[in-house]
């Protein structure tokens, strides 16, 4: 970002010592939480004047924890289009897993009234920092990937720590098909990415 203008990113801006973003290019975040936005004290006004000069921004909102899911909360902007995924983070694993396993089915399957768009199921996997056991984190990560293969939607993909990716990677050839669309986040700069290679093989 130190090359980008960062006036540019909302604003017109004329100076010449960085890049500047065309105003008429979209933004895109492809995982956030919109809800934070609000409890770290933005409000929709602080949206609606930082799009004056008509930036657009994409949002994919990433709903993970099961208790925020119906949370009512969007930014009324048309400069701004929020996507939404639903999922069961595994550091935020259910006391009562079954129903809100079942929950989420019914979020696909359109039982509730949303005012959402609902892209895909996630952020979901197994990570080894979790306080969940790996075998409860494991039940839910594979429920999730049935529904996903059943609806035939994306997955975002949540994998932290040596002893997940192998297992994780495995789970997701038993339940989705070759072609099934994936988002996979968290990795850092010391992930051992050999296990990606011997996945796609």
């Amino acid at each position: 970002m130190t090359a980008i203008c960062e006036n540019s990113l909302f604003n017109v801006c004329s100076c010449k010592t960085k890049y500047h973003l065309p105003i008429s290019l979209p933004l895109y975040d492809g995982r956030c939480h919109v809800d934070l936005f609000f409890k770290y004290g933005l409000n929709e006004n602080d949206f609606n004047l930082q799009l004056s000069y008509g930036r657009k921004i994409i949002f994919i909102d990433n709903r993970h924890q099961h208790y925020r899911w119906f949370a009512n909360y969007g930014i009324q902007s048309s400069n701004v289009k929020i996507f939404t995924t639903y999922g069961i983070h595994q550091k935020y694993l259910p006391s009562d897993p079954q129903s809100v396993l079942q929950q989420l089915d019914n979020i696909f399957k359109n039982k509730f009234q949303l005012s959402t768009t609902t892209i895909g199921i996630g952020e979901c996997g197994l990570d080894d920092t979790s306080n969940c056991s790996y075998d409860f984190q494991l039940l839910i990560f594979k429920n999730q990937l049935k529904l996903a293969a059943e609806m035939k939607l994306p997955i975002v993909l949540h994998g932290r720590g040596v002893n997940s990716f192998e297992p994780m990677l495995r789970e997701l050839k038993l339940h989705l098909n070759d072609t099934h669309k994936i988002h996979w986040h968290c990795i850092n700069s010391k992930t051992n990415l050999n296990v990606i290679s011997n996945f796609l093989n």
